[in-house]
């Protein structure tokens, strides 16, 4: 084995530049998971997400869902909290998680304004739908409207209303409206 030398610490000496790196590594590693771990306490700690799909006569909301809020409890009780929602995610702050988990969160409704342009002229529905904590706990929530300005979906459920919508809330495990023909 001509060329070749073996470096072996001998008691005394320096630690060789392989064990330095090595604890090197294990102290980054082990910062960079204590980060992960702060950041994901944090954005618990910072409220829920909720899975939740608004679609609006069949075709997904993306832009058109403005000003949404929720309303937990009832009457002289009921607490108005805004909310934000972005296609698939509903985010709640702690304050609103909070509310909708105490003992006087018997009903929470969830509002937004359904907004469309035809012709250059905008068109603003608001639309609601009452939910409940099970509902909320769900690993996904698609929320469809049937708006009635539509002939098409007024022919086939407005018989389920009286409203000028019908909000059907579908997850795992839930039914359907059945459509009139």
């Amino acid at each position: 084995m001509a060329g070749r030398t073996e470096h072996r610490s001998q008691p005394g000496s320096k630690p060789s530049t392989l064990g330095a790196s090595y604890l090197t590594n294990f102290i980054m590693k082990g910062m960079v998971l204590s980060l992960l771990l702060l950041f994901s306490l944090t954005r618990t700690i910072s409220g829920q997400n909720i899975n939740l799909v608004i679609q609006v006569n069949e075709k997904l909301a993306i832009s058109e869902v403005s000003h949404s809020y929720l309303v937990v409890g009832q009457d002289s009780n009921s607490v108005k909290m805004p909310v934000n929602y972005v296609p698939g995610e509903l985010t709640l702050t702690t304050e609103i998680w909070n509310a909708i988990n105490s003992d006087k969160s018997k009903k929470i409704s969830l509002y937004f304004d359904y907004t469309t342009y035809s012709k250059d002229k905008q068109n603003v529905a608001n639309f609601y739908t009452d939910l409940t904590r099970q509902q909320l706990q769900q690993p996904y929530l698609i929320l469809n409207i049937y708006d009635f300005r539509n002939r098409r979906y007024k022919h086939w459920y407005q018989w389920h209303t009286d409203k000028d919508f019908l909000a059907e809330l579908t997850f795992p495990g839930s039914g359907m409206y059945v459509r009139q023909k």
